[in-house]
């Protein structure tokens, strides 16, 4: 962890020293296209102005590698070239099997990570294709808007060794595109030059600097792939450390608590920016962010688990945590990750995750009922059952206003499935007043009924409170479950 801040930290320095607000094309607006050999020719004529009109670099500037791992070979990687068809040929490239190819984003290299944990647990799941791209020097900070402009070059050579894979027997439809930040539109672009016929392409938390508003013919859309699934997990404002897109840009959209941010993850840019610079955060911001790189965490989570990370169709998602979309609808419901394509849930749905892995949890509707009076503060659960018993749960807000009678709903994710609930600890924490943590909110409150519902089951399970007081810091414990449900 120290040296991943460490890493993200340079990053942003090195972005600091030398911000990039003006293209690096000479005479943009009159040097409109370059071309390459084997790759074709590039504009800066709209849409593709979106990078400050910058052109792609070369192939040998950008040095993009296509390592193909499978089970015969999983540490040490066939390399493919897209012009020598013998590179294919002559690899453990196997037509009969699905082929997944993994695209990186902005400030990442061939030696990430995430790349290879991503392709082991697909090696481990089951014999499968798979082809790492890697366009390090492409993609390096502090100049994002190259980079942008470079995922047109990249995609193009993407396109090619698709070709050549195909030519050596593969199927169009056992093709599946997994990009994040920068690499979901790169993915995007290649699905789009093969005519949207590629069986599936998965976009991780897309890159928003430069692709938000944007036509559908610059960033990643539904009509890329015959199924596109998109993964929200870092989509608030620049400003507010977002990197990734919150437009619905697939078949089905995937925000995951909430799209914007993750629990577990520290808000590294919030405010920094908003003092430094006026604009032009874009690059740092992608670079540092905890919150955008989950999206490929859960995707990689997904492939081993057996936790189904369901989600559940919904307008947004004050309406999702309040408990207003608890049942799939008409439309289905959905799973996130490798299963994606085999539900029928289609348009946006949510979910909520544990903020450690593993991240995939079990949604549960908590609905407390407050007592004769009001109150100021956070009230915070602990489950015991057949299972073991839950972390610590809020179930309000820390601020949030009790008010006396009135029921309090939310959606809370917990770590384990349970099929009964014998105990609740309730603890109560009243909002602090400004002086010393004098005055504030009342020293206790006092609770009807707590209720914790299964979603999507018949599990329920209601505990009355009858005349327990809770005191502000202390955690009190009930055992009186309704055997009627009310109380």
């Amino acid at each position: 962890m120290v040296n991943n801040m460490t890493s993200q930290i340079a990053i942003l320095l090195t972005f600091v020293a030398g911000v990039c607000t003006t293209s690096t094309t000479e005479n943009p607006y009159e040097n409109r296209t370059v071309c390459y050999k084997y790759v074709g020719c590039f504009n800066n004529l709209p849409p593709f102005d979106n990078a400050a009109y910058d052109l792609p670099r070369s192939p040998e500037e950008i040095g993009t590698e296509f390592l193909l791992f499978t089970q015969r070979n999983p540490t040490n990687p066939d390399r493919l070239d897209y012009v020598s068809q013998s590179s294919v040929v002559s690899s453990q490239f196997q037509s009969s099997v699905q082929t997944k190819i993994i695209i990186h984003g902005f400030a990442n290299t061939v030696k990430t990570t995430w790349l290879y944990n991503m392709k082991d647990a697909f090696l481990t799941k089951g014999d499968y294709n798979v082809i790492v791209v890697a366009w390090g020097a492409g993609a390096a900070a502090p100049d994002y808007n190259q980079a942008v402009s470079n995922t047109r070059m990249v995609a193009t050579q993407t396109r090619l060794i698709i070709e050549g894979l195909v030519q050596a027997g593969g199927r169009l439809a056992d093709i599946h595109l997994i990009g994040h930040s920068l690499g979901a539109h790169t993915a995007g672009s290649t699905g789009r030059q093969m005519g949207g016929k590629v069986g599936r392409i998965t976009g991780l938390d897309p890159a928003e600097p430069a692709f938000e508003n944007h036509p559908e013919g610059v960033r990643i859309d539904p009509s890329d792939a015959v199924f596109v699934d998109i993964i929200h997990t870092n989509g608030a404002p620049i400003r507010r450390g977002g990197a990734g897109l919150m437009q619905a840009s697939g078949h089905v959209d995937f925000y995951v608590n909430g799209g914007e941010r993750q629990p577990g993850c520290p808000n590294l840019v919030t405010g920094t920016f908003e003092q430094l610079f006026s604009k032009n955060v874009s690059g740092a911001v992608l670079a540092a962010s905890c919150s955008h790189g989950r999206s490929h965490e859960y995707f990689t989570e997904s492939i081993m688990t057996d936790c189904p990370f369901t989600a559940y169709p919904c307008d947004n998602y004050v309406k999702f945590s309040s408990g207003g979309c608890s049942t799939c609808g008409m439309a289905g419901c959905s799973q996130l990750g490798l299963n994606a394509d085999v539900n029928s849930g289609r348009g946006k749905m949510f979910l909520d995750t544990l903020s450690m892995a593993p991240f995939c949890g079990y949604h549960y509707l908590v609905t407390v009922v407050i007592g004769t009076h009001d109150a100021i503060g956070q009230l915070l659960l602990t489950v015991h059952g057949n299972v073991g018993q839950t972390h610590l749960i809020p179930v309000t807000g820390s601020g949030e206003s009790l008010r006396a009678g009135m029921p309090h709903s939310k959606v809370v994710v917990l770590e384990r499935r349970f099929t009964d609930i014998n105990s609740v600890d309730v603890l109560y924490k009243k909002k602090r007043g400004f002086l010393f943590g004098w005055g504030g909110a009342p020293n206790d409150i006092s609770l009807t009924s707590v209720t914790i519902e299964k979603i999507r089951a018949n599990n329920k399970f209601t505990f009355c409170m009858g005349s327990l007081r809770f005191s502000d810091g202390v955690s009190v414990t009930t055992t009186q479950r309704s055997a009627t449900g009310t109380c």
